[in-house]
């Protein structure tokens, strides 16, 4: 300020910025889905789009066809969807929310809105909440197409290759197999006993072999999801039993965290 003019110095001070929904940014550019791209200001527009607003938009055109056709759950929600209903949802969907979970963030919503809507209508709001996520999760599909087949894409690698089995791996249950060859002969005769007993065999030494999430990022930043079914261990004390989990490289993988976790973490992880 003591300069002659002020306004020709340059502080350098960083200007923080915002994402608009940055999760489905990154899905909308690796998608070159165009119109996503317009949702969450990818593209160049004359005014600041706002993805929530026209997710809200899409629910509201979607109810009050619903209301015209005398669906009663659209009856009773036409006009009562606003952009602070549908927020939370658009925001985690791309970070994996599943439908139950997206229901109870709804509910919330429609509980601090209208209290008493449920009495009203003799509808619990849950039940209306779960009419309201279906919408919401046809508007997210229709307006972000590309996000949802990468995001089902990327779940379907996932499921394989927490089911892979390298070579050599393959060889280890083959010869393990071949060892006790002359048994599976005497049972193959008792009859189906023993494919129950070698599927369950099988399925056994599969569970020890299953692979973890591994990628890397076009910086060459390896990223490993670590999640896998961990023992517990036990310590009785002369007051309580103490349970610890006791995690190691060799436990099974956790399927189900392996799936849910990819998606999020590979945005995440870019």
């Amino acid at each position: 300020l003591d300069l002659p003019d002020p306004t020709k110095y340059v502080s350098e001070l960083p200007v923080h910025q915002d994402g608009t929904c940055n999760g489905l940014q990154h899905y909308a550019a690796l998608g070159g889905d165009t119109w996503g791209a317009k949702q969450v200001n990818l593209e160049p527009g004359d005014r600041p789009a706002d993805v929530y607003s026209a997710v809200a938009d899409l629910v509201k055109q979607a109810i009050n066809k619903d209301a015209a056709a005398k669906n009663r759950f659209g009856e009773i929600l036409q006009g009562k969807i606003t952009r602070k209903v549908v927020k939370q949802t658009v925001m985690t969907n791309v970070y994996g929310v599943t439908f139950a979970g997206a229901k109870k963030q709804i509910c919330k919503q429609i509980d601090a809105l209208y209290p008493n809507l449920g009495k009203e209508c003799g509808i619990p709001n849950l039940l209306l909440s779960t009419y309201i996520a279906r919408h919401i999760f046809n508007a997210l599909a229709t307006m972000f197409r590309g996000a949802h087949d990468i995001q089902y894409w990327l779940g379907e690698i996932g499921g394989r290759v927490c089911r892979a089995l390298t070579p050599s791996q393959l060889q280890q249950i083959a010869d393990s197999y071949a060892d006790g060859s002359a048994d599976n002969t005497t049972r193959a005769k008792r009859g189906r006993k023993s494919s129950t007993a070698a599927k369950s065999g099988f399925e056994e030494l599969a569970q020890q072999f299953r692979s973890t999430v591994v990628w890397t990022t076009p910086l060459r930043m390896p990223v490993a999801q670590p999640y896998r079914k961990s023992n517990t261990r036990e310590i009785r004390t002369c007051l309580q039993a103490v349970v610890y989990p006791v995690n190691d490289q060799t436990d099974p993988v956790n399927r189900r965290k392996q799936l849910q976790g990819f998606p999020p973490n590979f945005i995440h992880s870019l």
